[in-house]
This record gives C-alpha cells, structure tokens and sequence, in this order.
C-alpha cells in the first residue's frame, strides 16, 4: 500500500534525490501515516489529490526529521559518553595522579576525633585518633610531592637542551651524564634540568 504512494510521489516529482535512495525509510514512514489517516488499500491512494499527496509527504518528512533529531541525539549522547568513560579510565590509569583517599580519610579521622573530644571521650582516644588522621594527611602530602617531582622530572627529560656549554640535544642525556653545566643538583642526587649554564 505504501508502495504504490512512493510511486505516486515520484510520479509527481515530488521526492528529493536523498528521498528517492531511502527508498524503504520513506515506504515505513508513508505506512504509518497512511494508517494514521485510516488510508488502508491502494484504491483510495489512487484517488487521492495531488494536493492531500503533498500533505501526507509533509508529514512523512516531519516524521523523518524527527526521527533523525532523535538519532543525532543519541549518537551525541553516546559520544559524551564514550569521552567521559575514557577520561574517567585515563585518570586512573595515569601514574601521575595522585589518589585522594589517604587525604579523605585523614580528614574524617580528624573530624572523628574532634567529635570524640567534644563529646569527652578522653583525651588519649583524641590523641589516637588525631594522630592516626594527620599521619594519613602527611602521607597524602608526602605522596603528592614526590609525584609532582617526578613528573616534572619527566617533563624535564623530554625537553631540548639548550645549554651553550654542553653539545647534548636533549636533556635526558644531560640528566643521564649529570652535566655540571645544566643540571640541578640536590645534594648528591640530581634532581632536574635547566637551560640557564652554570646554575
């Protein structure tokens, strides 16, 4: 029945060129409403006007402009999605964030043992507890530190050396070789690079 209605339409030249390749997208939208309208057999299409035609492909083309909004939508909504798991997987996968639980768990030590002292528990239970939390806190801390080190050691090896003393071109050969010329030394233990000679 739908069938014979795209037939009609394109008899009429009344499909674009995108309409006419969706051929079977047109035909189930056409069926639908068709059946909305309580057009049934292929008889009453035939006696249709050109003009209630070009009422039924206007509806037909709502239907397919909604659907495809639909469609985008979900493919957008899909797409979020996908970038927020795979930002979500990269983090914890990363080696240079930190995790935030010794430092939530610190704090809520802390704010047990406030409660536990406001509530006279005892002073040597306070101090357990207190130093427990702010142990937990120092390591977070401790943690966070050495990991921001390395990372910029990291990002210090990756760079070009630009030192007008020595003839390395990065500065992961500087660090490697402990050039007194560019690198930054802490104690016995080199602990960075810098493009300024002589530091």
């Amino acid at each position: 029945m739908s069938e014979f209605a795209f037939f009609r339409f394109m008899s009429s030249s009344m499909l674009n060129l995108e309409e006419q390749q969706y051929k079977d997208e047109i035909v189930s939208l056409t069926e639908q409403v068709l059946d909305a309208k309580g057009i049934e057999c292929d008889s009453k299409i035939s006696k249709i006007s050109e003009e209630q035609l070009r009422e039924i492909l206007e509806q037909v083309r709502k239907l397919r402009k909604k659907k495809k909004i639909g469609e985008d939508n979900e493919s957008q909504r899909q797409e979020e999605l996908d970038i927020l798991y795979n930002s979500i997987k990269m983090s914890r996968n990363s080696p240079s964030a930190t995790p935030l639980w010794p430092l939530i768990y610190g704090l809520g030590i802390v704010a047990f043992s406030v409660f536990l002292f406001a509530v006279r528990a005892g002073i040597a239970i306070f101090l357990i507890f207190m130093t427990i939390g702010v142990a937990m806190i120092m390591v977070w801390v401790y943690y966070s530190a050495r990991i921001k080190q390395n990372s910029d050691m990291k990002f210090g090896a990756k760079q070009l050396c630009r030192c007008a003393m020595c003839s390395h071109e990065k500065a992961s050969l500087c660090l490697e070789q402990e050039c007194a010329c560019c690198t930054v030394i802490k104690g016995e233990s080199t602990v960075g690079h810098t493009d300024s000679p002589l530091q």
